[in-house]
């Protein structure tokens, strides 16, 4: 089952990879991987929320 998926261009600034501290995952969608930085942590929440995702810290 796939569903319809819209892509925007991106409204966060560039980040190095460095600075990624979380991960979202949807289960059942791999393309819907998100990553964030600790300063991003709410949208991050909120995007794990809107998806059924989970949020996982990144190992340092």
């Amino acid at each position: 089952m796939s569903r319809a998926v819209s892509r925007q261009t991106p409204t966060r600034q560039p980040v190095e990879l460095k600075d990624l501290t979380l991960l979202v995952t949807v289960p059942g969608d791999p393309q819907a991987v998100r990553t964030f930085t600790d300063a991003q942590s709410d949208d991050a929440k909120s995007y794990a929320t809107e998806t059924g995702g989970m949020l996982t810290r990144l190992p340092r």
